[in-house]
């Protein structure tokens, strides 16, 4: 039935329209205003000022990641020779130049976003700068830090530790366990520990004495005492396992997400392998003392090492990309 008044409905819907437009031009002229108090100001601020703290975060990963990486070729590149040796070398210095750069972006976008973490970007990329130029005397640093290897392993426990105790927040959200994430970086752990033991104990031997059958090479060294060196890689090994063991327990009960438990796995796996070189120092100077060698280093090293550097860019990617705190508490509280 047709209304009897449609100037009335006209009327209503051009007033309606026209308190939507000036609604609009109120908002817009508070926004562009400077001085009119902008009530959605401190909204904007809080999503600029959290933006800012995640591409700062993700700034930090890529640049310990890159710090991590140069260091690992540091490590190896005093004993490489030939363009064999070469070849190893120089996928890692890539990965370590292509992680400095993704860190040093992020920065970028951090001052972008902030201005006023300016400071704090110059702080870390100066940092980062004398870290990477320290890189070419790795080995060095690694031969006067010794046995202070350990504290990584120790550091592992300590985070795993504090992961366990942690109680959540009355009314935060929590995602699932990363169980298979946790299990399966335990595992790549576990797994490159055992590849370093059988460089250690078979491959290294086996090169610097290259005439010598292997079980001939550790009768010899027992009957000249020389037979201490090897307890120091077993040891190196069994804490790294129990501190990554602590540290996916850790994981899962904290309720972190896949992609943080798999990253910090694998970069526990990757700082681990930093420390094989000194691992192996013992056993290569038993080796040197007593069948007079030179000392060096088996030809897997450097594919191990390469490895590790693989490992680093892995877990940066991982934690780069992991979803913040509020935006996983966000999308469990508010599933699609």
């Amino acid at each position: 039935m047709p209304p009897r008044h449609p100037e009335i409905l006209l009327a209503g819907s051009f007033w309606r329209l026209t308190m939507a437009h000036g609604c609009i031009t109120t908002v817009e002229s508070m926004i562009a205003d400077p001085d009119v108090p902008n009530p959605l100001g401190s909204v904007q601020t809080a999503v600029r000022g959290r933006t800012g703290r995640r591409h700062f975060r993700t700034a930090l990963v890529w640049l310990a990641a890159a710090v991590l990486a140069a260091h690992l070729g540091g490590l190896v590149a005093p004993w490489l020779s030939g363009a064999a040796g070469w070849s190893w070398f120089a996928p890692v210095a890539v990965v370590a130049l292509v992680m400095l750069g993704l860190g040093v972006r992020q920065l970028i976008i951090t001052v972008r976003e902030q201005p006023s973490w300016l400071g704090a970007a110059i702080a870390a990329g100066v940092v980062t700068g004398i870290l990477v130029l320290t890189s070419p005397a790795a080995g060095l640093i690694a031969f006067i830090l010794g046995i202070g290897h350990l504290a990584g392993p120790v550091a592992a426990v300590a985070v795993g530790a504090v992961l366990l105790a942690v109680r959540r927040r009355p009314g935060r959200a929590a995602g699932s366990r990363p169980w298979t994430a946790a299990i399966a970086g335990l595992v790549a752990v576990v797994a490159v520990l055992a590849i370093a033991l059988i460089d250690t104990f078979v491959l290294l031997p086996m090169q610097l004495v290259p005439d010598q059958p292997l079980d001939t090479i550790y009768a010899q060294l027992e009957a000249a005492g020389e037979a201490s060196g090897r307890w120091m890689p077993i040891v190196w090994a069994a804490l790294w396992a129990v501190g990554a063991a602590v540290l996916a327990i850790g994981l899962i009960r904290a309720h972190t997400s896949r992609r943080v438990a798999s990253g910090a796995l694998l970069a526990t796996a990757s700082v681990a392998l930093a420390g094989l070189p000194v691992a192996q120092i013992g056993l290569g100077m038993n080796l040197a003392d007593t069948f007079v060698t030179s000392g060096g280093m088996s030809w897997a090293l450097p594919v191990i090492i390469l490895f590790a550097a693989l490992l680093a860019a892995g877990s940066a990617t991982l934690l780069a990309s992991a979803p913040s705190r509020d935006a996983r508490t966000a999308s469990v509280a508010h599933p699609l």
